[in-house]
Order: C-alpha cells, then sequence, then structure tokens
C-alpha cells in the first residue's frame, strides 16, 4: 500500500521533530532553535554565549537515547550543538534545546498500548506516575486510525498521543477546524534578548506537530505514513526549513501544504464489492467485499471534511486500473487484493443488510442483502467503510418486480 511521508513548513516557532521508528515504538521528539538565526554567528564546532549550559557529548546525551523520555533534571536546561545532524547543512552552528517528546509503545502480542510524554525529573519518588496510560483492547486503538502528536508552545511538552480521526468521526469536524477548536494563544512569552533583540514563543496552547496514519493496527510501526509539520514559510517554495530527523530518510519526504492542512487524502486500500445493481422483492442476494491495492492511489475527497459517520457530502474520487476486475467472475482479482485482516463496517438506507460487521479475511468478506418490504422501484444505498473512515464505497440497488405482495 503506497507510504506517504509528508511534510509542511508551516510552523512559526523554529522547532523540528526527531522521529524514532521500530516495529512497536515510535517516538517523536521535538527541538527547539535556543537563538534566532540572525542574533548568534553560526560555524561548525562553535561555542554558544557565555551563561549556557551545554552538552559536550551530545551523542551519548540521554535525550538522544533511542526512545528515552526521562530527563534527568541536570539535563534540562542543556543545549547542544546542530552538527550532531551532520547532512542538514541548516542546523550546522546553531544551538538546539530539547522540548518534549510523545511516545507510542505496542506490546509484542499487540494486545497491550502505552502513550507516554516527557518526564521532566524533579527528584519526584516516581516521576512517571500519571504520564502512562494504556491497558489492553484500548477502545481507540483500532484499525485505521491518525495518531496525532499535539505540542503545548504554552507548556513546552507534548499532549499524550490520540486517535484523531476517532474524535472528528463524532464531531464531523474536518482536522483544521479540530486543531483550531483546541488552540488558543496565551500572553507572548519572552524566550531571548540578545544584542538589543527580543524574541517571544508563539505560546499557542496546542499545536499538531505531526500524525501517524496506521491503516492497519496490528503493522509494523515503520510501514506507517508520517505527515508532519516544520519551521518555515508556506508561501515561498524554495524558503530553507528545518527539516524532520530520525529514521525516515530524508529522500522520502514530499511537501505539500495542502494535505497538512486538511489531511485530504490518506493512504487506505479502496474497497470493490461484487453485488447485483437489480434485486427482486423480499429477495437475498449476496455481496462480495475485496480490498483493493492500488500502489500508485489514494483516496481523496472533495471538501475540507473526513469521510465519517453522518457526512453525506463526501465524494470520493479513484482512478481505478482497467484489469483489476476478472471479466468472467467480475470478481476482484487476487494480484490487486489486499491481504489483511481487518473489519469493515456495512450500512443501508433501506432494506435489511444480514451483518453491519464484518471481519475481512486476507482481505475478502461477503455479506447478504434483502429487498424486506421495499416496494417496486425502490433504491437501496449500501455504504462500506471503516470504523472511523466511512463510506469508502458507496453501492446503489434498485428493486425490480417480485413474486411476494403488491405493489
Amino acid at each position: 500500500m503506497n507510504r506517504q511521508i509528508e511534510y509542511s513548513p508551516t510552523l512559526n516557532d523554529k522547532c523540528f521533530p526527531l522521529i524514532e521508528v521500530d516495529e512497536n515504538v515510535v517516538t517523536v521528539k521535538l527541538f527547539m532553535d535556543v537563538f534566532d538565526g540572525d542574533a548568534v554567528e553560526h560555524k561548525a564546532g562553535g561555542l554558544p554565549p557565555l551563561g549556557y549550559n551545554y552538552a559536550n557529548n551530545v551523542s551519548g546525551h540521554t535525550v538522544m537515547t533511542r526512545h528515552n523520555l526521562h530527563i534527568n533534571e541536570g539535563q534540562t536546561y542543556e543545549i547542544f550543538n546542530g552538527d550532531i545532524w551532520a547532512d542538514d547543512t541548516e542546523k550546522q552552528g546553531r544551538w538546539f534545546k530539547f522540548v518534549g517528546g510523545a511516545q507510542i509503545k505496542r506490546s509484542e502480542d499487540k494486545k497491550y498500548v502505552q502513550f507516554r510524554t516527557t518526564v521532566f525529573d524533579r527528584n519526584m519518588e516516581d516521576p512517571s506516575e500519571g504520564y502512562e496510560v494504556g491497558r489492553p483492547e484500548t477502545p481507540e486503538w483500532i484499525d485505521c486510525s491518525f495518531w496525532s502528536f499535539d505540542y503545548s508552545f504554552s507548556g513546552m511538552n507534548f499532549f499524550s498521543p490520540y486517535n484523531l480521526l476517532l474524535e472528528t468521526k463524532s464531531s464531523r469536524m474536518s482536522g483544521m477546524r479540530h486543531e483550531a477548536r483546541q488552540n488558543f494563544v496565551f500572553k507572548p512569552v519572552q524566550t531571548q534578548h540578545i544584542e538589543g533583540k527580543t524574541y517571544y514563543s508563539t505560546s499557542e496552547f496546542s499545536k499538531r506537530i505531526g500524525g501517524m496514519f496506521l491503516f492497519d493496527k496490528d503493522d509494523d510501526f515503520r510501514n506507517a505514513s508520517w505527515f508532519v509539520k516544520t519551521y518555515g514559510t508556506p508561501n515561498d517554495v524554495d524558503a530553507s526549513y528545518y527539516k524532520p530527523e530520525g529514521d525516515i530518510a530524508d529522500s522520502l519526504w514530499r511537501r505539500n501544504d495542502q494535505l497538512l492542512v486538511n489531511y485530504r487524502t490518506l493512504p487506505n486500500p479502496a474497497i470493490h464489492l461484487q453485488m447485483p445493481e437489480i434485486v427482486q422483492r423480499d429477495a437475498l442476494v449476496k455481496g462480495k467485499i475485496s480490498l483493493i491495492d492500488i500502489s500508485d492511489q489514494l483516496l481523496m475527497e472533495n471538501g475540507d471534511i473526513f469521510i465519517t459517520d453522518g457526512v453525506q457530502e463526501s465524494n470520493i474520487d479513484i482512478n481505478w486500473p482497467s484489469d483489476y476486475i476478472d471479466s468472467n467472475t467480475k470478481e476482484a482479482v487476487n494480484s490487486y487484493v489486499y491481504n489483511k485482516d481487518v473489519t469493515v463496517y456495512i450500512k443501508t438506507d433501506s432494506g435489511y443488510i444480514s451483518k453491519n460487521k464484518v471481519n475481512l479475511i486476507n482481505g475478502k468478506g461477503e455479506f447478504y442483502f434483502r429487498a424486506l418490504d421495499l416496494q417496486i422501484d425502490d433504491e437501496a444505498e449500501i455504504k462500506i467503510g471503516f470504523k472511523t473512515f466511512s463510506n469508502v464505497l458507496s453501492h446503489k440497488i434498485k428493486v425490480n418486480s417480485g413474486s411476494m405482495g403488491s405493489q
């Protein structure tokens, strides 16, 4: 399935995320540029102004320890040189400070999930208390989920990661509206005063730094898609930006400002339904469902809203390949079937369906529809989708004359 690695340089604060990804754990760490680009002379191997604690051994620093979120008290205020990211000339000679991280950790048996944020050790006996949330079969840990990593520039730490699609499903909000609703700006906080210049943080309460889209909740996290915001100017195509660091290759990142605003495309598999378009009154017909993996295609909605339950105006356009259906059987060709065990949800505006939830095995499943108590020329609309990303497919079936009853 097509994997998206997208970024948008649209943040006002000079920061960038570092993403560490393994099979069952993902950590997002945020680093802030301590000084404005014009305030301090930047050169590789340089020293910061007097009065700042800086780390000599950056590579061995606890901040750089893989998936570590527990920061010792003495290291809370340390800054270090961007030379550690030798492949990025934008960071050379700049001084950065770790300002928080968030993590999703899944047990090896796929049954237990933890959501964690940074613990700044203040000599507490148990500094981790209250920062780890999770239990077996966590309700929001489901297929087709977008895990949002939101940051507070007023509190200087991450919120606990959460399933954005589950929240927009109930509220019917767009991703942009959801983020704006949670955010508000505190009184600007002065961060630096250097050479007669005063610098402020945006002090935004909640800003989405990034998101991980995982279609199969049991899949390797390294197969997930990523959507990340960095510092930059959206109107300047050639503007320099603080690109993300970490385990995702630089060559994979693509700029996509519109996607990061409204999350208008997600790399879901498409759904094919083999089912008649005409049915007799009270007759029973079978529907065969197949997940279709079109590697170069994405589901896209026309509008500023997610494809969610209750949203009628969603309209999905897919450029189907010409050979994905067997011309004789009308079934999906196996080479296009996405072999995943996932659950799809079915609903109809009239008639009767045998199941409103079908567990697909190796990307295939079936259900039955009966034109129960419908009149001739009535038309039923059947919709199929995922729990938080519904109405992926719509199929209309019209009632024809039958042997039972009269019109």
